[in-house]
């Protein structure tokens, strides 16, 4: 695990996952600039799919991902290739 190189942010999000990600893009695209994400695995979208959803989750996921993969189709040099676990 790294040692933090700073204490304060303007805007700390929670959680480095398919949401926490979009939300730090979404506030840079806003003009914050100093958005820090703190994840508890050290790594960003860790746990977007991890093969333990229920019934349940599955639409959910499958919302967030196509959402994701459009912004990245509208925004990225790289595209979104949807092919299993995000890592």
């Amino acid at each position: 695990m790294s040692t933090p190189t700073t204490t304060s942010a303007e805007v700390v999000v929670i959680g480095g996952g398919l949401e926490g990600c979009s939300a730090a893009w979404a506030l840079t695209r806003r003009g914050v600039t100093d958005v820090v994400i703190v994840e508890r695995l050290g790594g960003v979208a860790d746990l977007g799919v991890d093969g333990k959803s229920s019934d349940d989750d599955i639409p959910a996921t499958d919302f967030r991902l196509s959402r994701f993969a459009e912004g990245a189709l509208l925004t990225s040099p790289h595209p979104y290739v949807g092919a299993g676990q995000v890592r």
